[in-house]
């Protein structure tokens, strides 16, 4: 009798299970001077604050720095929780990125990222123009 209580309590959780929601994109790329093809060491990368779906908060803006050859990884934005299983993340995910320096115009990117490029936008080379 005791094994027939605890069936449905069985049932529920192997139907649950940690699962890990990326609400945001991130973003990999090289920011490199227009004029001498040098990297652009400081450089700020920012992703925009993000309104996602009504059941999720959301997102306030995020901001990382290039390293001095020009280069910089800002990761997706993500949760993990115990979940139902049968929430599935979107096939990709959009933003706008803002790629600024000083002394140099600023530029406005948008990326879109799927699992296969690890919720990352994958921007390449961005070129930086001095105004």
């Amino acid at each position: 009798m005791r094994r027939l209580r605890a069936l449905p309590l069985l049932l529920i959780f192997l139907a649950a299970g940690c699962y890990t929601h990326y609400r945001a994109p991130g973003a990999v790329g090289k920011v490199i001077d227009a004029e001498t093809g040098s990297p652009v060491r400081g450089a700020r990368i920012t992703r925009s604050a993000v309104t996602p779906p009504a059941y999720l908060q959301g997102l306030p803006v995020a901001t990382v720095v290039a390293d001095k050859t020009g280069a910089f990884d800002l990761p997706p934005d993500f949760i993990t929780q115990i979940r139902f299983m049968y929430l599935h993340n979107a096939e990709s995910l959009s933003s706008s990125f803002i790629v600024s320096a000083d002394g140099y115009a600023t530029n406005q990117l948008h990326g879109t990222a799927t699992s296969r490029t690890f919720w990352r936008a994958q921007l390449g080379k961005i070129l930086l123009q001095r105004p």
